[in-house]
């Protein structure tokens, strides 16, 4: 006797055969359902395509629904009657319409070409001519390598529309009064979409595959962890340098609590909970720069990702900021208050403006204006560097002149200063606006200058 375990409970089937009870369940399960087995794929060895070997007298007396006796019949033969005799009586749709069986052959002493030869076979044939298929596969009998490399193809054809119902194995150490219980292996096979997933969501930013593996999660703690993931992954795809750096350090303490509050709570028996501890570990590891760094370790991450725009992108909006906040390139205490003059005049100029509740003196349209088209809704720090410096001139300074001419100018009229000696400082700043011109020849593929 057998025993499996559905949405409804305990069940039992009986089977002689080692395949026998395994498809058994899985009509059963159907059934309930109302559906039912179409097709049953099956590689044959050699030995299974003989008579049966009676080792017991019980073998020579078993009779079968046909009348015949086990030893009249081959392997394979006894597999499909007693299989089809049990479709029918339990539902008669089976008489009507039989399950189809599709037999691939494999010699008895295999070699690997034969081995790679009969599972593709099998996999061509469960694919064959269907647009989507709901697939069980049983992990029972035959040479264990065959079963292991039934699972590696299994992983290929989910992308190609076939749904991994089940993996079936009848766990013998677990048989009580010779009831053995017939066990899923799912989640077993699902590690393998547990590991691509972590490198998916390490290496390439994408998490779709991490959202599938802990779909039936039940931890509400997990899923937020895995949608502030998504969002922060979706955020650094569409290079919003911003909120990256608002969202970074709240991601890494959201991923750290989850591995001290793990451990505090002791015994786990959930293995969502423990799988994802362990993934949380790897992803610490392999977004360590992102997470922990400031940004030159950032933009080394990314091109060590081959994240290329998102590495230019960073570059170009947060370097300006990284320059002022360790006094690499930054303005003078005079320049310092009176670009926040600018930003304050500016910003409650065209907050005036748009509630237009008062009148507007011509110089606040003016700070308005001047507001809006330089300061653009980008960082204060970057935006003086870009934008301010060039725009807002000092009496006597040139109006035309290139980004590297204009930020040297302003340190060397105290508009900025730098820690720096100051062909250092060109050698920096020069390097910064190259990059910059790179980055935007990246956002337009049209440009001739794209590298």
């Amino acid at each position: 006797y057998y025993t499996y375990v559905d949405e409804q409970g305990e069940h039992s089937v009986t089977g002689y055969m080692t395949n026998e009870a395994p498809v058994k369940s899985v009509i059963e399960r159907l059934n309930r359902t109302g559906t039912r087995l179409d097709e049953i794929v099956v590689i044959c060895s050699e030995e299974v395509q003989r008579k049966v070997n009676a080792k017991y007298l019980w073998m020579e007396e078993k009779k079968l629904p046909s009348g015949k006796t086990l030893v009249q019949v081959t392997h394979l033969e006894y597999y499909k009657e007693i299989v089809n005799d049990f479709a029918e009586h339990l539902n008669q749709g089976y008489r009507d319409k039989p399950i189809q069986y599709y037999e691939i052959p494999i010699p008895d002493d295999t070699e690997s070409d034969d081995i790679a030869t009969a599972v593709v076979s099998a996999a061509n044939k469960v694919m064959a001519d269907r647009k989507d298929v709901n697939l069980y596969i049983d992990f029972n009998g035959g040479q264990r390598y065959i079963a292991f490399m039934i699972l590696s193809i299994a992983n290929l054809m989910k992308i190609r529309n076939v749904n991994i119902c089940d993996i079936m194995t009848m766990n013998y150490n677990m048989q009580k009064e010779k009831v053995t219980p017939i066990q899923s292996l799912k989640h077993v096979f699902e590690t393998m979409d547990l590991v691509a997933g972590v490198n998916e969501y390490i290496h390439y930013g994408r998490i779709k595959m991490l959202k599938n593996y802990f779909a039936d999660c039940k931890n509400e703690g997990i899923k937020t962890i895995l949608n502030d993931m998504e969002c922060f992954a979706n955020n650094m795809q569409l290079c919003r340098t911003e909120t990256v750096f608002k969202g970074k350090e709240t991601l890494r303490r959201e991923l750290e609590a989850y591995i001290s509050n793990y451990k505090k709570e002791g015994q786990h028996t959930d293995i969502f909970e423990t799988l994802f501890f362990y993934v949380v570990k790897d992803i610490l590891d392999g977004y360590q720069g992102l997470l922990e760094g400031d940004i030159p370790e950032i933009v080394q991450w990314c091109v060590d990702k081959d994240f290329v725009q998102q590495a230019l992108t960073f570059y170009v909006e947060r370097m300006p900021i990284y320059f002022w906040d360790n006094g690499i390139f930054k303005p003078s205490e005079q320049e310092e208050e009176e670009y926040k003059n600018y930003l304050k005049n500016g910003k409650e100029a065209a907050e005036k403006i748009k509630l237009g509740k008062e009148e507007v003196a011509e110089e606040e349209k003016g700070w308005a204006e001047a507001y809006k088209q330089h300061y653009k809704n980008g960082n204060d720090k970057y935006n003086w560097m870009i934008r301010y410096v060039k725009y807002c001139l000092r009496a006597g300074e040139p109006q035309k002149q290139s980004f590297v001419k204009r930020w040297m100018e302003c340190e060397k009229n105290g508009r900025a200063t730098s820690i720096l000696q100051r062909e250092k400082l060109r050698k920096v700043l020069e390097d910064y606006s190259e990059l910059k011109d790179q980055r935007n020849a990246t956002n337009h593929a049209s440009n001739e200058k794209t590298v």
